[in-house]
């Protein structure tokens, strides 16, 4: 709270006005949210009664928010339910969430990101083994088991 107007305003109304602007650019899980207010210096009691009041509000659900993560991630880059939780781990969400929403990925197929991936690494070298060697190692660091990367690599080459 540097700025010599904020400072002269109620600290509860500055971590309201925060976290509404915030959350008009995009969702933020709690945990984000939290490492925002502390950021800007606002007092911990003042970022819990927000937070308790963003989630009654339903402004902030991390249920939600940690779904949509998912989804995107999936969709748009392929990645792994291991590299899913660590990333939704890192925005600070409930461990026992992240095991449910991940869970949740088991019952999907390999991401269609993930087979597009390996089948344009398939087609960007004339030698098949060491294009087939680069899309295994691309999954790899996309967080995918060695089979798993295998039987994804084997359903793009078709």
């Amino acid at each position: 709270m540097e700025d010599p107007q904020i400072e002269s305003e109620d600290p509860a109304s500055v971590a309201r006005r925060i976290s509404l602007n915030a959350l008009a650019r995009r969702a933020y899980s709690t945990g984000e949210l939290i490492r925002l207010l502390e950021k800007k210096l606002v007092p911990s009691e003042i970022i819990h009664e927000l937070i308790v009041k963003l989630t009654r509000s339903g402004l902030l659900n991390d249920s939600e928010y940690a779904r949509a993560f998912r989804d995107s991630r999936l969709r748009t880059k392929g990645l792994s339910s291991r590299l899913i939780a660590r990333e939704l781990q890192e925005r600070g969400i409930d461990s026992e969430l992240i095991q449910e929403v991940v869970d949740e990925i088991a019952n999907l197929d390999f991401p269609n990101a993930a087979i597009v991936a390996a089948a344009k690494k398939l087609r960007s070298t004339q030698d098949s083994r060491k294009a087939r060697d680069r899309a295994i190692s691309l999954l790899a660091r996309r967080g995918y088991s060695l089979s798993q990367a295998v039987k994804i690599v084997e359903l793009a080459s078709k």
